[in-house]
């Protein structure tokens, strides 16, 4: 749900008028979207629904020109630019168990998740290390371009990783931090009405999120994170940080 979404408010892009250009941008989540806690049995699990603050990062700021404009409006480095998303997008995620210690999830990356230490609605310190295999994709058409039309995509393919650590203070109360990285690769291709460039290159987006559950069958949940994207091109690298935040509510079997 959260890739179904992301891909589809990417392609809805900044154009700047005035210039005649458009950018291309995509999405990166606020959060990971991981908890201590996995559901300590077989076909045990949940479900959350929440708001998102996503990261654009824009790729290029206009695929109009010859080549391709990778510097941002108004001037500076050569380089993406990272922006938070608001309002907040409408995510949904869930884990389902498969051993009383792995969960199964989906939060725009398919993966698992292994519980260490601790018990799941116990009091006392609790962790798990988790991993996931995703893609991402944004596309602009059909702008207008000198003999006709440009267009651009971009594709991620990659992998994230990470732990999170937490504290039971009670079978309805838990605070956690959680710290991980998505990166892989990330291909772009501009198409214009002479030319097609293609880019081949990689990214890295790195969460540190500090977050809160409340209530047992059913919960509260929110998180404040700090993110930090890498746009790494072929002679540069960008990296640029921001703050993002998620409210979530779920339920648990």
């Amino acid at each position: 749900m959260n890739q179904r979404l992301a891909q589809l408010i990417a392609t809805i892009t900044i154009c700047f008028t005035l210039f005649s250009g458009c950018a291309l941008t995509v999405l990166f989540p606020g959060s990971l979207n991981q908890r201590p806690d996995v559901s300590g049995k077989l076909l045990g699990g949940d479900v959350s629904v929440g708001l998102e603050n996503f990261v654009e990062v824009t790729v290029f700021d206009d695929i109009t020109t010859t080549p391709p404009s990778r510097i941002p409006a108004g001037g500076g480095a050569s380089s993406p630019t990272l922006k938070t998303v608001f309002p907040y997008l409408p995510v949904v995620n869930y884990n389902l168990g498969l051993f009383s210690m792995l969960d199964i999830y989906h939060t725009g990356h398919y993966g698992a998740k292994f519980q260490f230490l601790g018990q799941k609605n116990k009091e006392g310190w609790k962790a798990s290390i988790f991993t996931g295999y995703g893609t991402n994709s944004s596309s602009i058409s059909k702008v207008s371009c000198t003999g006709g039309n440009c267009s651009g995509e971009v594709k991620l393919n990659g992998f994230e990783y990470g732990l999170s650590i937490g504290h039971g203070f009670n079978s309805s109360s838990l605070v956690y931090l959680t710290a991980g990285q998505q990166k892989g690769d990330a291909k772009s291709k501009i198409t214009q009405p002479t030319m097609v460039y293609e880019y081949d290159e990689k990214y890295e987006h790195t969460i540190v999120s500090l977050g809160l559950e409340f209530g047992e069958q059913f919960y509260f949940n929110p998180e404040i994170s700090t993110t930090t994207n890498s746009w790494i091109m072929a002679t540069t690298t960008s990296k640029k940080t921001a703050t993002t935040g998620v409210v979530a509510v779920g339920y648990k079997w």
